[in-house]
């Protein structure tokens, strides 16, 4: 019997019948092609609505050990961006402050290392800001970009007396598996060390993004741009976001 033969005879055996019979008949001998169809409108209707609503991640911020509620890292990112610029029915701005480093939660811990690590690597966190001790784990780890490569003349100058740095000999040492004398140099004493390079900046107490994020915390509060991250232009517009010029 060909194709259009067995169509006949199944439109012959629903002649006459009820309606409620023949969508069982139907859906009986046709449910492969149904289904089939009904999962191709179901995925046509998800990319459309992921492609009419998708928005470009133009910058993500990490503020690590954060006190900052969700509306006030809401209010600081819608701030930023018309301080810069940024169509936020088209693009986003991302301000996480939910990940913890602290030797009390050993567990968040490690899953915040994991998570900055392979955002890290993947390019898709651009500022890292923290308090000096969570900061410390990153600083000798290759993760901050040289701010000498990226803040421009003005800002390095205007900046200046805000900068913690590395020493690159020790940073180069560890990276190729030598044992390196601990603690690290004093990230605030760049004349202690052989090759000193400014990776982050302090951000002074009565700073308002770092009250808005640490409240009064008294422990010194530091940022730097993250190694391989996408948006520097943007990092760059936040810098100047949470250091206006006086």
């Amino acid at each position: 019997m060909t194709s259009e033969e067995a169509i006949t005879y199944q439109l012959k055996q629903l002649k006459g019948k009820p309606l409620k019979e023949k969508l069982e008949h139907i859906f009986t001998y046709y449910r492969g092609p149904i289904l089939g169809v009904m999962i191709a409108l179901l995925l046509c209707g998800y990319l459309i609505f992921h492609f009419a609503t998708h928005k470009e991640e133009v910058l993500h911020v990490v503020c690590l050990n954060s006190f900052a509620k969700a509306e006030a890292a809401d209010l600081c990112c819608r701030e930023f961006a018309q301080a810069a610029g940024i169509d936020l029915e088209k693009e986003t701005v991302y301000l996480n402050t939910s990940l913890i480093v602290s030797d009390a939660t050993p567990n968040e811990t490690y899953e915040a290392i994991q998570t900055l690590s392979a955002q890290a690597a993947a390019g898709t966190v651009d500022v890292l800001m923290a308090d000096l001790d969570a900061l410390g784990i990153f600083l000798y780890g290759d993760y901050f970009r040289d701010l000498t490569q990226v803040l421009t003349p003005q800002q390095q100058t205007r900046l200046q007396d805000h900068m913690l740095y590395i020493d690159l000999v020790y940073l180069e040492a560890k990276l190729s598996g030598e044992e390196v004398p601990t603690p690290y140099p004093d990230p605030t004493k760049p004349e202690d060390m052989e090759q000193p390079v400014p990776v982050a900046l302090l951000l002074p107490q009565e700073n308002s993004f770092r009250q808005m994020c640490y409240g009064s915390l008294k422990t010194p509060i530091a940022v730097g741009f993250v190694v391989n991250g996408s948006h520097t232009q943007n990092a760059l517009a936040f810098l100047d976001y949470i250091f206006p010029e006086t």
